[in-house]
């Protein structure tokens, strides 16, 4: 597994993109985005995630040359078609909107439909934090995931972030509906690893930690178990209505074509946060092990910053062939 600098990814997939007919900005922000999630230590919703994106444009699934639009102003909330632009340019215009909407009234929305995969959330999430303000932003997805006690996919597993200003680190809560992502259980088979926890079924339908099987099974652990089911559902739902978009019923894959997204931002009394925070935070590293949500992530970009990015060697090959 080769180690890598931070420059040298971030101009190779620049490079890339560029030469693909992505526009300068676009790719420069598609860049960044991919180097700075494995910079992060999610490496599955970064530069491993990139080659897909490639393969989804040269497909038509994604359309390079397409440009998020509001459709609709309702106040706070703007309602936007996405066009199918790329999903990680579409969702941080969106953000920003929503942190602009927010900055004038005190909270600012933007509902999207007709949008795509967005890689790591959390990105965005970071983002909006490092402007001051909280922010929650979630996806729909096909169907992936079994309802609790189901046997088939009838849920998506529906992402959500959570975030809010922090010190040293911005808070930041990025989950998948499900017991683990898709590109968690993707990191694990290809290395042959059990999951630290069951995180699904078999073909047989016994919990299993083996994330090959679960990935042949398509029987995913909604997180929670039946919590997990209800929240993905109302968040479909949620999305879908808010944006005029689709829901999880209307969706189909492959890929996340064409799925409805929402971004609200909230401004905050920040000496009132950080008391809070702090007393949140104290607490929780009371017993000398606990850490809050971003800690972790922004503590391993820091190291990598210094000391170089792992990339798997067929992803990394792949990449330079492209």
């Amino acid at each position: 597994m080769p180690v890598l600098d931070y420059d040298t990814i971030r101009d190779t997939l620049r490079r890339i993109l560029r030469q693909r007919g992505f526009r300068e900005p676009d790719a420069d922000l598609i860049a960044t985005l991919c180097t700075d999630n494995s910079c992060a230590g999610v490496a599955s919703h970064g530069v491993h995630w990139f080659p897909g994106l490639v393969k989804r444009t040269e497909r038509g699934a994604v359309d390079r040359e397409a440009e998020p639009v509001c459709e609709a102003s309702l106040g706070a909330l703007e309602r936007w078609d996405g066009r199918h632009a790329p999903g990680p340019v579409t969702a941080c215009r969106a953000t920003d909107r929503a942190v602009e909407l927010a900055g004038a009234s005190g909270v600012g929305a933007v509902a999207v439909r007709n949008t795509n995969h967005w890689a790591r959330p959390g990105w965005y999430g970071a983002r909006a934090a490092g402007r001051g303000f909280g922010f929650i932003c979630w996806t729909n997805t096909i169907p992936n995931m079994p309802a609790h006690g189901g046997s088939r996919p009838t849920l998506g597993n529906n992402p959500i972030v959570m975030a809010l200003p922090g010190d040293p680190a911005p808070v930041v809560t990025d989950i998948a509906m499900s017991q683990f992502s898709y590109g968690r259980l993707n990191e694990h088979a290809k290395r042959g690893e059990p999951l630290p926890v069951p995180g699904g079924c078999d073909a047989a339908g016994r919990a299993t930690t083996d994330a090959a099987a679960i990935l042949r099974s398509g029987r995913l652990l909604p997180a929670g178990y039946w919590k997990g089911t209800a929240l993905s559902f109302v968040l479909d739902v949620l999305a879908a209505s808010l944006s005029g978009g689709a829901c999880v019923a209307e969706l189909a894959g492959p890929g996340e074509k064409g799925v409805s997204q929402v971004f609200v931002a909230f401004a905050m009394d920040s000496a009132h946060r950080e008391h809070v925070l702090a007393a949140a935070a104290g607490l929780v590293k009371s017993d000398g092990k606990g850490r809050y949500p971003g800690e972790g992530s922004h503590a391993t970009w820091n190291e990598r910053r210094k000391t170089g990015i792992p990339v798997d060697d067929d992803v990394w090959e792949e990449i330079l062939k492209l």
